[in-house]
């Protein structure tokens, strides 16, 4: 009996299809072996900052997909010990077992928001130079939401280029679908005992690379001024939403994207710093991405939405420091202006009787932590 061919659109019939060709991976081309000669480059294009984003690549390979043209791929490559790789499946709050293997986390996300403010405080108090390059790129004052991890395990010349072309984009000043034809992919290898700074041009078209065998942070400084701004009035926004959700009998009878427990503790008008204190010593998701958009927790990929708990809670497994004893060290460390939005989190949520996962006085210098507080 002859065998029967597969229809054009099974599994059989899309895993003989060929990968979608396209120029094949070239080294970057502006990559300097110093800080100061990325820095001096980027002052020299006279660019504004809003329009890149600075993520942190680890030992290996890493593509871009970027426009062949100067300023769309800027990196540094230099010696550092510090390992900017995320833990997977600190997100363990969004199911109630094991249906998954990676939480959610994949197209090269690992959310592992709590360690990227580690992580972030150690290169800016390892790495000479990095201080300096994000004052000198997005100015005195600039403040640090916190960000993702992201991960990559595909030989650099087996990216799907219909893919690449079909997601090419820009992010600035607004995001906006792009013609993807003209892009090219460029690979920064980083040797063992080295990271990798990387600026990528948000305001060109560029797309999602996957090819790469690295890891890395993201990290998104927002400039003093108009842009921190709209980064809070997005955080209050979008949590006053939530609040009303959680009053609302209708919305609760449906799945949310909240702690309901501590949006209702707090109320519909939170001081800004108020949720991100919540979020630190519980190790929560942020209310929005540094984009702005909203952060949306139902949608565990491959698995379906039944295994979605119905709102965030703290995943009780980072829960370990005492809050009381926290207090106590941020008071020895900082200025009390900086201690008051976390002392008002335990006054208004210590009746939980939680632990915090969070000791930011083991973490963060005084400077640093303001500008992850948005303090001004």
């Amino acid at each position: 009996m002859p065998k029967r061919k597969p229809s054009p659109g099974s599994r059989r019939s899309k895993a003989k299809r060929p990968r979608a060709s396209g120029p094949p991976p070239v080294p970057a081309t502006t990559v300097f072996s110093s800080i100061a000669a990325l820095v001096t480059f980027f002052r020299d294009l006279g660019r504004p900052a809003e329009q890149y984003n600075l993520l942190v690549v680890g030992p290996g390979t890493r593509n871009f997909a970027v426009l062949p043209e100067q300023g769309s791929l800027i990196a540094a490559t230099v010696e550092c010990d510090c390992d900017v790789r995320g833990r997977p499946q600190t997100q363990g709050y969004l199911f109630p077992g094991m249906e998954t293997a990676n939480y959610g986390e994949n197209g090269g996300m690992i959310n592992d928001w709590l360690g990227n403010w580690r992580v972030v405080s150690e290169l800016v108090k390892t790495v000479p130079g990095l201080a300096g390059l994000l004052e000198a790129i997005y100015g005195p004052g600039y403040c640090l939401p916190s960000e993702r991890f992201n991960s990559r395990s595909l030989p650099v010349d087996r990216e799907n280029w219909a893919k690449v072309r079909k997601d090419a984009h820009v992010d600035h000043p607004s995001w906006e679908n792009k013609d993807g034809k003209d892009l090219v992919v460029q690979t920064v290898t980083t040797p063992p005992g080295h990271v990798s700074f990387v600026l990528l041009c948000q305001a060109t078209t560029h797309s999602i690379a996957m090819g790469g065998t690295s890891q890395g942070i993201y990290i998104s400084p927002k400039s003093k001024g108009a842009e921190s701004e709209q980064y809070i009035r997005d955080t209050e926004a979008q949590w006053a939403k939530n609040y009303k959700k959680a009053t609302d009998p209708r919305a609760k009878a449906k799945k949310v994207q909240f702690w309901t427990d501590a949006v209702l503790a707090l109320g519909p008008t939170p001081h800004y710093t108020m949720i991100i204190a919540l979020r630190m010593v519980f190790g929560l998701p942020p209310v929005v991405y540094p984009s702005g958009k909203w952060v949306e927790t139902t949608k565990p990929y491959p698995i379906s939405h039944k295994h979605f708990i119905g709102e965030v809670h703290p995943n009780p497994d980072i829960l370990v420091h005492d809050p009381d004893k926290v207090i106590k060290d941020m008071l020895e460390c900082f200025p009390h202006a900086l201690v008051r939005s976390f002392q008002r989190i335990h006054d208004l949520l210590g009746p939980l009787s939680l632990k915090w996962a969070m000791n930011p006085a083991e973490v963060f210098d005084p400077v640093h932590f303001s500008r992850c507080l948005f303090f001004r």
